[in-house]
C-alpha cells in the first residue's frame, strides 16, 4: 500500500499525463482550422461558388494528400462551368463533399460535427436522385472513407458500388476503384482504373485518378506516363500540369518539361487561388526556375 507522500506523486503523475492529453488534443488544431467557421458559414446559407473558392485555398496546405487533388480537379471543372446553374442534388453533393474536406482539416473536437453535416449532405442528395452515379458515389465515399464511429462501413460502401456499376458499368469500376483505393489497396484499385480507361480510353479524369493512384503506390513511371495521356487528351488539365511537375521536380528528372508545366499550371489559375500559385511557385524555385507571377 502506497505511503501519504507516494499516493502524492503518483496522483500528480496521473494529473500531468492527463493535463499533456488534454494539451495533444488541444494542439490537434491545424493552423488551416481557422478558415472553417467561414467556410461553413458560406456552407450553410447556399454560397457554393464562394465556398467552392475558400475550401481549394484551404486545401493548398494539404499537397500531400489526394483528396486535395482530386478536389482541385472538380473545382477546376465547376470553375469552368460557374454559370450553371446547379440542382438542388448537386447543391447538397458539392456540400457534402465540402464538409468532408473540413472534417479531414479540422481538430480533433470540430471533425464530428463537420462529418455528420456531410453525411447529411450526401444522403440528401442520394435521395433527391437515386439512378445517379455521381449522388450515390458521394455516400459511397463517405462510407468508404469515414471512420466507424462517424458511420463508416466498408460493407455499406462496396453494396452502393455494386448498385453504381448496376446502372453504368465504366461508373462502377470507378466507384470500386474508390473503395479499394480508400482502404490501402492501391494494387486492385488500378486494376479497377485500367478497366474503367478500356471502357473509355478518352476520359481524363479516370486517367488522373489512375496516375494519382499509381503515384501513391509507388509507381512514379507509371504515374507520369497516366498523367501524360491526360495531358494528351485534355491539354489544360491544370492538375495533371501540377501533379506531374511536382513528380518530376521530386525526382530529379525531365526538369525542363516540368518547368513548362509547372509554369503552364500557374497561368491557369484562376487569381483567386493564390495559395495554389504559392505551391508551385515553391516547386519552380527548387529548380532555380521562375514564373513571372511568383514575384507578385
Amino acid at each position: 500500500m502506497l505511503s501519504t507522500p507516494d499516493r502524492t506523486i503518483a496522483t500528480g503523475r496521473r494529473l500531468t499525463l492527463v493535463s499533456r492529453l488534454v494539451l495533444l488534443l488541444l494542439l490537434s488544431f491545424d493552423a488551416t482550422a481557422e478558415a472553417i467557421p467561414e467556410i461553413v458559414e458560406l456552407l450553410e446559407t447556399d454560397r457554393i461558388r464562394q465556398a467552392e473558392q475558400a475550401v481549394s485555398n484551404a486545401v493548398a496546405a494539404y499537397d500531400d494528400q489526394p483528396f486535395a487533388y482530386f478536389w482541385m480537379t472538380r473545382y477546376a471543372r465547376r470553375h469552368a462551368q460557374a454559370s450553371t446553374p446547379l440542382s438542388p442534388a448537386d447543391v447538397a453533393l458539392r456540400k457534402g463533399e465540402m464538409f468532408a474536406i473540413l472534417a479531414k482539416m479540422s481538430g480533433f473536437f470540430g471533425k464530428y460535427g463537420l462529418a455528420r453535416k456531410s453525411r447529411e449532405n450526401f444522403q440528401h442528395a442520394a435521395d433527391l436522385e437515386a439512378q445517379s452515379p455521381d449522388m450515390l458515389r458521394g455516400m459511397m465515399i463517405y462510407y468508404a472513407q469515414a471512420p466507424f464511429i462517424v458511420g463508416g462501413s466498408e460493407r455499406k460502401a462496396l453494396d452502393l458500388a455494386r448498385k453504381i456499376g448496376e446502372l453504368n458499368s465504366f461508373e462502377g469500376a470507378l466507384a470500386f476503384a474508390a473503395v479499394d483505393a480508400g482502404n490501402g489497396r492501391l494494387e486492385s484499385a488500378i486494376e479497377h482504373y485500367k478497366q474503367a480507361v478500356k471502357q473509355k480510353p478518352n476520359d481524363a479524369d479516370a486517367w488522373f485518378a489512375r496516375a494519382m493512384t499509381e503515384e501513391a503506390a509507388g509507381q512514379h513511371g507509371a504515374a507520369l506516363q497516366s498523367f501524360d495521356r491526360v495531358l494528351e487528351i485534355e491539354a489544360k488539365h491544370s492538375q495533371a500540369l501540377f501533379q506531374s511537375a511536382r513528380i518530376m521536380i521530386q525526382q530529379g528528372e525531365r526538369l525542363a518539361l516540368a518547368e513548362q508545366r509547372m509554369s503552364h499550371f500557374i497561368e491557369l489559375l484562376s487569381t483567386e487561388l493564390a495559395a495554389w500559385r504559392q505551391r508551385a511557385c515553391s516547386y519552380l524555385t527548387a529548380t532555380e526556375s521562375r514564373h513571372a507571377s511568383c514575384a507578385q
